[in-house]
């Protein structure tokens, strides 16, 4: 046996017995909740995705909550997954506690019916005119008629506090401005007695070209005045490819009374009149540098991303403070917040600027970027996120802290064997804890360092991760990945590092379509999809559809310039292409989090897998023999997605139809193997492909190849054969799991057959020694069958 298998054997016999679920007035899970940023929290929101055993619990079961010292949380447990039987799969638990700072509280999910409300219980009211809720503390109204501008009105303290908004983008081609015209839709997505959160999405008045979206979601709590928004500037035309610069995008809410003062969060709290901004620019210099306007007098706050500024302002209006925290100010520059003409305007994107150099002589000199303007992408979203205090404090490091609170939120999790054994509530069904891999090597007597157990990623992520080159950076789902080692260690920073590339899968990695269906095949890095006949007319702007400029091009025409085409360049190898194309982390950080932008991303990465192999490459069951990474890791993603969104029927169909695609193949390899054997036509360099060990091989074997047909002879025998040719150890395990998965959710039989074949072969041909084991050098059946 070899060492790699008994590794696994040994795990799987060192995982703890999956005990029968226990009755409902038995059932019990427990939880914890860890302060991640050393700061004590009073009442502090707290939220987490929580999976349950399969097929225990019907839609109307209710929960409570008790913490450590065996008294009752007040809390809500709302179904996030509804399993296609009935039965929940995941609830999402909120609840709200005081957390020392540093500390761990720990808690009881019991299936019983909840005690007593919250002192402030929240309430929604979802009328044909407007959504109107009401926290206790606050109450806010959305409009289903007028303009959006986030809120129609504020109250806070008894008084109208925010009088309405606009929201606004300035397109960098035409120079327009544009503003939210009234919603396409408004939906209360979850409410419930601890938190509500309104989803709202529309268009922009007179923007009939490039048809860009507004999507925003607003998070409120029970008793709090603060409220949490993800705000979205969404690119997805459904008639033409569209490439965008954008000067502006900005939310202003207009304040019930003119502001006696500003506070800023700086590197130090600067104190201003009642205008003041705070900027963070992109520059070629300085990447990471801020300034701040206060008293009329521009100010540097900091010099580099280690300190940059905190990233709020506060406006005091009356007997309120109103204070609003951008939380990708430091990480996804350029940005902007200010209090100007009576409105606090929040700007996620801005022209950019540079920090000022000094030469040798110590003489400030300006770098400017050439192009100040942000680009986005076709089928991109470029997001902020803010929280917003309608009764702030009135303490500039009162408000510092609140900022520092603001970006390490607490989450509520379970232990890592009820996610990975007791429930196997994600794709990848049962799966070894980091402390089931240790106990495997102290019971064989392995030496390990303590040290070298990992607990952490190897690099720090921002909040926002601004894109990778997605082909050559990962063969795998760094966000899945990251998200599995958070679930089998339990340590926060792999969940931290998942947060940055949840992001960027949300808003570009994913061909984002916001309403209809993803037409346009498998796309293939900067020059777009590849031989897919794509479907949208070319970009009425820039004159490109699915080919943009290469940075190298020695002329570009306008609208188009040298830093425009090479922030594309960027941005369209950071998005999917038809065989990079993950997707399954976006699924999982739904479920751990509730963040419905992750569960839409990842329906659109299924339309794009399934529009890539049904209509572009002409996949079919019955007629398909040829597979690759991009129907494997589509495969897996479809039949992901169709566990975590059971009731969406074009994602079952989807996994339907790549499931039949696969098991119909006309052509078979008995021992398991992805791709069957078949005639070669490029034999003649054999030693090319093989190498001098190989050539020595076949010399031993006393077997001959011909080197017209690629056709394997026995000469003792006359036995005649085909080799398989590159078999990809490393392309094929998606479809393992894909397979083993797809048994799980329908019972197919033929499923598991292949996925027990596939299992076979992967130990006994995959794993024996061969000569070249490299990316397209390897042959099964060679010398010797």
């Amino acid at each position: 046996m070899s060492k790699f298998l008994g590794v696994l054997l040994a795990v799987a016999a060192a995982l703890p017995a999956s005990a029968a679920p226990a009755g409902d007035d038995e059932f019990q899970v427990r939880l914890s909740v860890t302060e991640p940023a050393g700061l004590a929290r009073k009442g502090e929101p707290i939220s987490g995705g929580i999976p349950l055993p399969e097929g225990m619990f019907k839609t109307g079961q209710s929960f409570a909550l008790f913490g450590q010292d065996g008294g009752q949380r007040p809390c809500q447990a709302l179904p996030l997954v509804v399993g296609s039987d009935g039965t929940v799969r995941w609830v999402l638990v909120d609840f709200q506690d005081d957390l020392a700072a540093g500390a761990m509280n720990s808690y009881v999910l019991r299936a019983a019916t909840p005690r007593g409300l919250p002192p402030r219980a929240l309430k929604v009211t979802s009328g044909p005119d407007a959504v109107t809720v009401d926290t206790g503390k606050i109450s806010f109204r959305i409009s289903r008629a007028d303009p959006f501008g986030l809120f129609s009105s504020v109250e806070a303290g008894g008084r109208r506090v925010v009088t309405g908004g606009r929201i606004l983008y300035t397109d960098g081609f035409d120079g327009k401005t544009y503003a939210a015209q009234a919603p396409g839709e408004v939906k209360v997505e979850l409410a419930g007695a601890m938190r509500a959160t309104i989803a709202v999405k529309g268009r922009f008045k007179g923007d009939d070209q490039s048809q860009l979206q507004y999507i925003a979601r607003i998070t409120a709590w029970a008793g709090r005045s603060a409220v949490h928004v993800k705000y979205s500037l969404a690119n997805s035309n459904p008639d033409h490819y569209c490439y965008r610069a954008v000067k502006q995008s900005a939310i202003e809410l207009k304040l019930a009374d003119a502001p006696a003062g500003v506070l800023l969060g700086a590197s130090s709290p600067l104190a201003a009149g009642p205008e003041a901004w705070l900027a963070q620019g992109l520059g070629s210099a300085a990447p990471g540098a801020a300034k701040a306007a206060a008293g009329g007098k521009e100010i540097w706050v900091s010099k580099g991303r280690d300190d940059v500024a905190e990233g709020w302002i506060a406006a005091q209006v009356g007997q309120q403070t109103i204070w609003a925290c951008d939380l990708y100010f430091a990480d996804d520059p350029a940005r902007r917040l200010a209090v100007a003409d009576g409105s606090l305007v929040l700007s996620g994107i801005i022209e950019r600027w540079s920090n000022p150099q000094k030469d040798s002589r110590g003489r400030e000199t300006a770098a400017p970027y050439a192009d100040t303007l942000r680009c986005l992408y076709d089928c991109s979203h470029l997001s902020s996120q803010y929280l917003i205090d309608f009764q702030a404090p009135a303490e500039a490091e009162q408000l510092s802290r609140a900022a520092a609170r603001a970006r390490h939120r607490p989450w509520l999790f379970a232990t890592p064997e009820w996610y990975l054994q007791r429930t196997q509530g994600l794709p990848y069904g049962a799966f070894g804890t980091q402390a089931d891999e240790l106990l495997c090597y102290d019971r064989w007597g392995w030496k390990y360092d303590a040290k070298d157990i990992p607990g952490r990623p190897r690099k720090t992520y921002p909040r926002f991760y601004r894109g990778t080159d997605n082909h050559y950076t990962p063969e795998e789902d760094p966000l899945d990945q990251l998200l599995i080692m958070y679930l089998r260690t339990g340590k926060r920073p792999y969940f931290e590092a998942a947060r940055s590339w949840a992001n960027y899968w949300m808003d570009l990695y994913a061909w984002r379509t916001d309403g209809w269906r993803y037409k346009d095949g498998g796309v293939w890095w900067y020059t777009g999809p590849k031989g897919n006949r794509p479907q949208r007319l070319p970009d009425p702007v820039t004159g490109t559809r699915n080919h943009i400029p290469a940075p190298w091009a020695k002329t570009v025409q306008a609208p188009w310039t040298a830093e425009r085409v090479s922030d594309a360049y960027f941005l369209a190898n950071s998005k999917s292409c038809y065989c990079h194309n993950w997707g399954q982390g976006l699924l999982a950080w739904y479920c751990l989090t509730g963040d419905r932008d992750a569960l839409e991303a990842a329906l659109d990465r299924v339309e794009q897998d399934i529009d890539t192999q049904r209509r572009a490459f002409g996949k079919r069951p019955g007629a398909t023999d040829e597979f690759s990474r991009d129907f494997n890791r589509a495969s897996y993603l479809a039949h992901a997605a169709r566990m975590l969104a059971p009731d969406d029927e074009f994602v079952r169909q989807a996994s339907d139809f790549l499931a039949e695609v696969y098991l119909r193949r006309p052509t078979r390899e008995p021992r398991g193997l992805v791709n069957a054997a078949k005639k070669w036509p490029r034999a003649t360099d054999l030693k090319a492909f093989v190498g001098e060990q190989g050539l020595a091989a076949l010399a031993e074997s006393g077997n001959r190849i011909d080197p017209a047909s690629g056709l394997m002879t026995d000469p003792r025998t006359g036995r005649q054969w085909y080799v398989v040719l590159n078999p990809h150890t490393w392309m094929f395990p998606p479809l393992s799991r894909a397979m083993e998965l797809y048994y799980r959710l329908t019972g197919n039989e033929d499923a598991m057959d292949w996925t027990i074949a596939y299992g076979q072969a992967a130990a006994r041909v995959l794993y024996q020694e061969h000569g070249l084991l490299t990316y397209g050098s390897m042959l099964v059946d060679f010398p010797a069958r």
